[in-house]
């Protein structure tokens, strides 16, 4: 391997396929602390829009609470317990409406927690109890923002 003499005081080797100078290795952290800030505006500007809704709806609450249900004397129970009417009664009332109207079904509505057996009538049975639709129905429907289409078939006046 023959030297020559470069400019400085090492002496410079022929291309051997190797590099000369080494390489001097980077701190892996130096460019992110400078980018630390910007990532930390990032991460909490992510969490607050992800976030959003959760604090809305704590802050916006309820408009109003539940109306009460109201029964007629002699009656102290809906077909089904109160959680499951709230949450359950339009797919009830759809199981009712095939049995019915599809099926031609006469047959008593069997109660899953009480045992009890009903008629299967939305005007008969339901409306039976909760006598007051614009305080009972219309209220609970308005204030969840849902326009049922129960009344296109079923007018109080005509069927009680």
């Amino acid at each position: 391997m023959s030297e020559k003499m470069g400019t400085g005081s090492e002496p410079l080797r022929e291309n051997t396929g190797q590099t000369a100078c080494r390489e001097v290795p980077v701190p892996i952290f130096s460019r992110a602390r400078s980018d630390t800030p910007k990532i930390i505006v990032g991460l909490a500007v992510a969490l607050v829009a992800l976030t959003f809704p959760l604090w809305y709806a704590l802050a916006a609450g309820r408009s109003e609470p539940s109306p009460a249900v109201e029964l007629p004397s002699g009656v102290s129970q809906c077909v089904e317990p109160k959680d499951t009417m709230k949450a359950h009664h339009m797919e009830l009332l759809r199981q009712w409406q095939l049995a019915v109207v599809r099926e031609g079904s006469n047959e008593p509505y069997v109660s899953h927690a009480y045992g009890t057996k009903c008629k299967m009538s939305l005007t008969k049975t339901c409306l039976g109890c909760h006598t007051n639709r614009a305080n009972f129905c219309d209220r609970c429907h308005s204030q969840v923002n849902v326009q049922p289409a129960c009344w296109d078939c079923h007018n109080e006046s005509k069927e009680k």
